[in-house]
């Protein structure tokens, strides 16, 4: 796996926070900040297909009856996401 090297600047006790974390994890300050940012890109992926499940759904309901429920809807793409991302595939 390439690297790349780089410096940025986060408030004090959110550094002192995340050293802490860190450490009790027993992993590198690189490794904690690699998964945070995983996680964050992660939801976010999560939240857009939400955003369009929502439309899907506001759309499609106009009309007529539907056999699932938004949220069992929802429900399902969040498993189906989950699991794609804990193998390591994209859900796109």
């Amino acid at each position: 796996m390439s690297v790349t090297k780089t410096a940025i600047s986060i408030p004090r006790e959110l550094f002192e926070r995340g050293e802490q974390v860190a450490a009790d994890l027993g992993i590198s300050r690189s490794e904690l900040y690699a998964r945070a940012l995983r996680t964050l890109l992660r939801e976010r992926k999560i939240l857009a297909a939400r955003a369009r499940l929502d439309e899907a759904i506001a759309h499609g309901q106009a009309g007529g009856d539907s056999t699932l429920t938004s949220e069992e809807l929802h429900g399902i793409a969040a498993a189906t996401m989950r699991r794609a991302a804990e193998r390591g595939e994209s859900t796109w």
